[in-house]
């Protein structure tokens, strides 16, 4: 098993859907409808919030 695995079974997956539910419900006045199909990333802990016109925004900045 490698580190990434263990990574996984530590994550509480169900806890990091929440919160950013939680703050995708406060902001989400601002990105819909007028930037429908966009998409969004959430950091939780900060709740910075990027948005992007495709997936791979994200990858190449």
């Amino acid at each position: 098993m490698n580190n990434n695995d263990d990574l996984l079974k530590k994550t509480d997956i169900e806890k990091i859907a929440t919160k950013g539910q939680a703050i995708y419900s406060k902001i989400k006045a601002q990105y819909e409808p007028k930037k429908n199909g966009g998409y969004l990333a959430i950091e939780i802990d900060s709740k910075e919030v990027f948005f992007g016109k495709t997936g791979q925004d994200f990858l190449f900045g």
